[in-house]
């Protein structure tokens, strides 16, 4: 797995803020992406998503710091968004974190499975590489600061940050395969 792993010449960097975790009728708010080509980002991606009637929970808003009047001002409707996505990500690989978990289920949810990307989870690159006893326990917060990445705590929770951090810990974790598969 290790040795196909970072095989992409171009892949996608994502996440997702949504309201709540819950498949069955979660509302995406705000979507992030970079696209990387030989490791260099040369595209991004940062859409707020309105889906009327919007009605924020004060525990959303707090963590993610995006608000009502964002959503109404800044955001665009979810037909829109979608198409937006669709182009964006094309057929590339996705990374994310906890994506197998649930923003990968999501993206397939509503894109009604037209997608037919390759998904890469970070926390399941974490456990080829035994860099945690319970991989799926640990916050990107833990995640990045495990690595020895900078993080800043006052502004996680909201995924133009969070695309960032999961960006940092791809291309460290990308270092490690290299480093060890050089000492093969």
């Amino acid at each position: 797995m290790i040795d196909n792993l970072f095989k992409d010449k171009e892949i996608i960097i994502l996440d997702i803020e949504v309201i709540d975790f819950d498949l069955a009728d979660d509302v995406i708010v705000q979507f992030a992406a970079r696209r990387y080509l030989n490791n260099d980002m040369v595209d991004k991606l940062n859409l707020i998503i309105r889906q009327d009637p919007i009605e924020l929970p004060d525990d959303f808003v707090v963590r993610t710091r995006i608000t009502e009047t964002m959503v109404k001002k800044q955001g665009i409707p979810l037909a829109e968004a979608k198409q937006q996505i669709k182009e964006f990500i094309g057929d590339l690989p996705l990374v994310s974190y906890k994506g197998n978990y649930f923003y990968f289920p999501l993206l397939w949810k509503i894109f009604h499975n037209e997608l037919r990307n390759r998904t890469i989870d970070i926390i399941d690159v974490a456990t080829s590489f035994k860099l945690f006893d319970n991989p799926d326990e640990v916050s990107l917060q833990e995640f990045a600061l495990g690595l020895d990445l900078p993080f800043d705590e006052n502004k996680w929770h909201n995924a133009s940050y969070d695309v960032s951090v999961i960006e940092k810990i791809w291309f460290k974790l990308k270092g490690i395969a290299l480093k060890f598969n050089s000492n093969k």
